[in-house]
């Protein structure tokens, strides 16, 4: 009998044989026939999932979301600087529609964030709390499609995850394309290419490294129905962006993508350092049990999840070791693939189920993805110390006993020796390193020290004498805070302050006017006779104040 040319075929036909496998394996049965498929096998085949375990990944992702929600009203600031500098773009974008398409606000977040901007930042933070929950399920429908036994699962692992829980009432990117991704797979598994490729070319004008996944669709398209016509609507959203950008801004925004500039202070890794990272993303025991399904992973409708994980996975590796496109290789850059993540845990954890025949592959996998996590802990020195990981870099002697536990329990369960006992070990030891991380991590977003130092220079200059002065600063709150309707940061160069009218005032800080980024040490503000200091902050950087008002003599 030939193969059901049904678009949704592919998929069928794998969802088909793992649900029909599934059941002859309960009554000692190993083959299945072709002559149980027909052509209308996608729409014949009974819903996956109904009753209890729908209504538990339901209550998981309102469990999760409210949580994220009562974080997000909690909240003053956001996770990084640069959640801010995206919210004001989107506002900003109400009086100048430059900054719509502008590269570095990302076209694929503005545009999400802009009908929500007018209504403030706790709005969008708000918005991000409902983008978030929406990834979450459409992750859970995923693992459905896919047949995939614990997909109830799939809420409880992502909202545990430190850093995308940590992102879901923030403003970034990540989040986003976390959402645009999970809904083009969406899309994909359903057979409906054309959308599929609409929205994961979103994903391209939100975080440009993105662009790795333009070959994998092109791939998964290419043999579905109209996959030729999907194929050619994979660019159409840089292209957009690039002739509006040339329209509105007079230049190509693709240079940005094509200059790999790296400034040099952010630092870089090994090949191995964002590999660790992903243990603060997606929590230790996603992140090891996600790498180790790898090499479970079987059927041709469910490839795409974990290869497009991996890919990325491997390109921030490879970004931040080469030092290229001025990465921070930050755990939050992770983000966009935390539901593939929770998709990939939950597939080892089918695959390791007694009896199942990559069981013995699966708990191999554990052990070597535990070893290799372990190896890249004990390289790196330079770990962020915004995640937890860094605590783990402090004590490596309870990471060598740790990790020693679950390649040992891996290797006897492999063995047949004492299943239970090393099933309940590696239980544990999952709960406890997922507990961990979000007992360190999970607070509102609060403003940093020269946030509360901009706000205290807003509130001065505003009652002071040089409240109508022109006024500049290089730090994101100074905007915030002075509430306006532009972007009053200057350009990058060593000269940002010459050719200043009289009267002219700066609000200098020290967070990010003494950064390289710009050289305007406090030796440079003070050395010279045509700036003076007016007014200094209570709060401190160091043993000095996180803020200095300067007018243009």
């Amino acid at each position: 009998m030939p193969l059901p040319r049904n678009p949704q075929s592919v998929y069928a036909l794998d969802l088909h044989w793992q649900r029909t496998r599934c059941c002859n394996d309960r009554r000692g049965e190993t083959s299945i026939t072709l002559s149980d498929l027909d052509s209308n096998s996608a729409g014949s085949l009974p819903p996956i999932g109904e009753g209890k375990p729908v209504r538990f990944a339901l209550i998981c992702t309102l469990l999760g979301a409210s949580v994220s929600l009562v974080l997000a009203l909690l909240s003053e600031g956001g996770y990084q600087d640069d959640a801010l500098t995206h919210y004001l773009y989107a506002l900003w974008a109400w009086n100048d529609p430059v900054y719509l398409v502008d590269e570095w606000g990302r076209p694929g977040l503005t545009m999400l964030l802009f009908p929500f901007a007018r209504f403030g930042w706790m709005a969008c933070r708000i918005e991000f709390v409902l983008i978030s929950a929406l990834s979450v399920w459409l992750a859970f429908a995923v693992a459905r499609r896919l047949a995939l036994k614990r997909a109830s699962w799939i809420p409880l692992l992502c909202f545990t995850q430190p850093v995308f829980l940590l992102a879901s009432y923030t403003t970034l990117t990540e989040t986003v394309v976390a959402f645009y991704l999970i809904l083009a797979i969406w899309f994909m598994v359903r057979g409906q290419s054309l959308w599929s490729a609409i929205v994961v070319s979103l994903c391209f004008v939100t975080r440009y490294e993105t662009l790795v996944f333009a070959p994998i669709w092109a791939v998964a398209l290419w043999p579905a129905r109209r996959g030729k016509w999907a194929i050619a609507l994979l660019l159409w959203a840089p292209l957009a962006q690039n002739l509006i950008g040339m329209g509105l801004m007079g230049r190509w925004t693709v240079g940005f993508i094509l200059s790999g500039k790296h400034p040099g202070f952010y630092g870089s890794g090994t090949a191995l350092t964002m590999l660790v990272k992903s243990m603060a993303t997606f929590g230790p025991a996603v992140a090891v049990s996600a790498l180790a399904s790898l090499v479970v992973w079987r059927g041709r409708g469910g490839w795409i999840t974990p290869v497009t994980f991996a890919t990325y996975l491997f390109t921030h590796s490879a970004i931040f070791a080469a030092g290229a496109y001025a990465s921070g290789g930050y755990p939050r850059f992770l983000v966009a693939v935390s539901p593939l993540a929770a998709i990939c845990a939950v597939q080892w954890l089918q695959s390791v189920s007694p009896g199942h025949e990559h069981r013995r592959r699966a708990l191999l996998g554990l052990a070597a993805a535990t070893a290799l996590m372990l190896v890249g802990l004990l390289m790196e020195d330079n770990l962020s110390d915004e995640a937890w990981v860094f605590l783990l870099q402090k004590v490596r002697l309870i990471v060598w006993i740790v990790a020693s536990m679950v390649i040992g329990c891996a290797l006897a369960m492999i063995g047949g020796r004492r299943t239970r006992i090393a099933s309940t070990l590696l239980a544990l030891t999952a709960a406890g390193i997922t507990v961990l991380p979000l007992a360190f991590l999970i607070r509102p977003h609060a403003i940093s020290v020269d946030g509360r130092a901009m706000e205290s220079a807003s509130l001065w200059l505003k009652s002071s004498e040089y409240s109508e002065a022109p006024t500049i600063t290089t730090n994101i709150w100074g905007c915030y805070f002075l509430g306006r309707s532009h972007n009053i940061i200057p350009p990058e160069s060593p000269d940002i302050l010459g050719g200043r009218e009289k009267g002219t005032v700066f609000m200098w800080d020290a967070n990010h006017s003494a950064h390289p980024r710009f050289g305007l040490t406090l030796e440079v503000m003070q050395g010279g006779q045509q700036w003076r200091q007016v007014w200094q902050s209570d709060e401190l950087l160091g043993k000095q104040p996180a803020a200095r008002i300067f007018v243009r003599g």
